[in-house]
């Protein structure tokens, strides 16, 4: 019993939780797995028309109340809609009292009618792969040999 406390304690770190670099030294690293090529996504039928280009979070604050603007819904009509009454003046009111995060983004895209889509842009692409190339930042997959196993032994 001494021993387990004394082999607990020695990866006991000043504050006294454990030390998890000491703990986890000895165990295996993580295999990679088998290569998988990756597919381009299906295109996506867009039956809409482009409203905002929406490159920060800036852009897509003024994007969804000038939607709403556009559509003539008042920030009080946004909330019986979808948000708690007065949610929607402290989003997208000037002072930004709120930020749209992760909980409201949905329900304030509810309230458009709009929805996001991530597009590529070729040319932005292209440079950011040159640079990555240029400055080494890939990931080295590791290859590895198979080990195959012995075929089944064959029952008398």
């Amino acid at each position: 019993m001494a021993d387990a406390i004394a082999t607990v304690s020695d990866h006991r770190g000043a504050r006294g939780s454990y030390d998890e670099r000491r703990l986890t030294t000895r165990w295996p690293s993580a295999k990679p797995g088998p290569e998988v090529a990756t597919a381009a996504p299906p295109p996506i039928k867009i039956k809409g028309r482009v409203l905002a280009r929406i490159e920060n979070y800036d852009a897509l604050w003024n994007a969804v109340r000038s939607r709403y603007d556009a559509m003539g819904i008042t920030r009080m009509g946004a909330d019986t809609l979808y948000l708690p009454d007065g949610y929607t003046g402290k989003l997208l009111g000037a002072a930004q009292v709120r930020k749209i995060g992760l909980h409201s983004l949905e329900r304030v895209l509810e309230g458009t009618g709009c929805f996001l889509v991530l597009v590529e842009d070729p040319e932005a692409s292209a440079k950011v792969l040159a640079t990555a190339k240029e400055l080494g930042l890939f990931r080295k997959l590791q290859s590895r040999a198979l080990k195959l196993l012995s075929p089944p032994s064959q029952p008398a």
